[in-house]
């Protein structure tokens, strides 16, 4: 694992329960800038994160119904 983590020169790793603000938007800048992704591209990986959150289905369908009401 170590070397793993040396070999993509990882200086944090993020726990992955933070919903703050500027933490979850830092890195979402972070992404953008660094991939040159596009907005469809960044919608489909928002999208995702809701199919592959931990939670039940009916949490799932109403979180989807409301991010894909924006």
């Amino acid at each position: 694992m170590w070397e793993a983590l040396d070999i993509l020169g990882v200086d944090r790793i993020g726990h992955g329960n933070s919903n703050s603000n500027g933490y979850v938007g830092n890195n979402f800048t972070a992404v953008v800038d660094h991939l040159s992704l596009s907005a469809d591209e960044l919608r489909t990986m928002a999208r995702n994160a809701f199919l592959a959150g931990f939670m039940d289905d009916h949490e799932r369908a109403r979180c989807l119904a409301h991010f894909d009401g924006f």
